[in-house]
């Protein structure tokens, strides 16, 4: 199994999202409204170009209705 770099991480994490809110019908400004993340991060979290911190990932996951999972590397 290949390692993810940070910059391959944060864009997994952002795809996830992306497709999440997109599956919801959600805009940025819809998710926003439902999280308290500004549209711009939430544009920067999905592309990749921003750190995000535990507390606003679980706040995403919780207005997508998603669970954080940690999966384990071999």
């Amino acid at each position: 199994m290949k390692v993810m770099n940070n910059e391959e991480e944060r864009l997994r994490i952002g795809n996830r999202i992306k497709e999440e809110r997109e599956r919801m019908k959600l805009s940025y400004r819809d998710l926003s409204e439902l999280s308290g993340v500004t549209p711009n991060n939430i544009w920067k979290i999905e592309k990749g170009k921003y750190n995000v911190g535990f507390d606003i990932l679980c706040r995403l996951a919780k207005s997508l209705n998603c669970q954080i999972e940690i999966t384990r590397c071999v």
